[in-house]
C-alpha cells in the first residue's frame, strides 16, 4: 500500500463487506440478520444467565477491557468524546500490518461502542452490568490511525431506553475524519432472570464505575 495512502479518500474509502445494494452495511455480531435481532437478544440473554458462575467471572475479565484512554467530555443521554492513543508497544500491530502498522478497523469500531457504553453508563447511573454490541450499520473506514497518533471519537445518541441505546459514531485523525457507524446497544444484568447472579452483576457495576473514575475524573460533563 502506498505510503501516501493513509488519509486519502477516493479509492481507499470503504465500507463494511456486508453493505447492500444501497451501500448501507449491515452487521449484527457478524452473523445474525436485522429481522432476528430481537430474537438473537433474548438468545443472548438466556445464554449468558446460564452460564457457570466461574465462567462469568472470567467474563467479567474480559469486560474489564478498555481501549480508550481519556474521556474528553459528555453530556449524558446525548453525547460523548474520547480519545485513544495509539502506542507502537501495542502487540497486535506486529501483525497488522508486519511493514505498515495501522489500528485495526476493527477496533476502530469498538472504540466507538466502548465510548457509547459508558455514555450509557453515566446517563443511567450504571444501572445494568451488561451492555453489549447489538448491531452495527453502515461502518466507513475511510483512513488509517498509525503509532504515535490519536483517535478521537465522538458518539452522538439517537435514542436510549432501558434495554437498548442507538447512536452514531465518528473516528477523528487529525481532524481528518476515518471511521464512521451506526450501532445499537443492548443493556440489561445477569440476575434479571437468575436472581443467584446478582451478586455478579454488583462486582461488574462496581468495576464499571472505577474504569469510569479513572476516564473522567475532570471530564467536562454537561447536564
Amino acid at each position: 500500500m502506498p505510503a501516501s495512502a493513509p488519509g486519502a479518500a477516493g479509492p481507499w474509502a470503504r465500507t463494511s463487506p456486508c453493505d447492500d445494494e444501497n451501500g448501507a452495511g449491515n452487521l449484527v455480531l457478524g452473523w445474525v440478520d436485522s429481522c432476528a435481532v430481537s430474537r438473537f437478544d433474548q438468545c443472548l440473554r438466556a445464554f449468558l444467565t446460564a452460564l457457570d458462575p466461574l465462567i462469568l467471572y472470567f467474563l467479567g475479565c474480559i469486560m474489564r477491557f478498555t481501549l480508550i484512554d481519556r474521556v474528553v467530555e459528555i453530556s449524558p443521554g446525548e453525547r460523548i468524546v474520547a480519545v485513544k492513543a495509539v502506542s507502537r508497544a501495542e502487540e497486535y500491530l506486529a501483525d497488522h500490518f508486519p511493514t505498515f502498522h495501522v489500528l485495526p478497523g476493527v477496533l476502530m469500531l469498538e472504540a466507538l461502542v466502548e465510548a457509547g457504553r459508558h455514555l450509557v453508563w453515566v446517563s443511567r447511573d450504571f444501572d445494568r452490568s451488561m451492555i453489549l454490541l447489538k448491531a452495527a450499520k453502515n461502518v466507513t473506514y475511510k483512513s488509517f490511525v498509525t503509532p504515535g497518533k490519536l483517535l478521537r471519537v465522538e458518539v452522538s445518541c439517537r435514542a436510549m431506553t432501558q434495554e437498548h441505546s442507538s447512536f452514531v459514531g465518528r473516528g477523528f485523525c487529525e481532524d481528518r475524519e476515518v471511521v464512521k457507524a451506526r450501532f445499537t446497544l443492548t443493556h440489561f444484568n445477569l440476575g434479571a432472570q437468575s436472581p443467584e447472579n446478582a451478586s455478579l452483576d454488583k462486582s461488574l457495576i462496581e468495576s464499571a464505575r472505577s474504569r469510569w473514575d479513572q476516564l473522567a475524573p475532570t471530564s467536562k460533563v454537561s447536564s
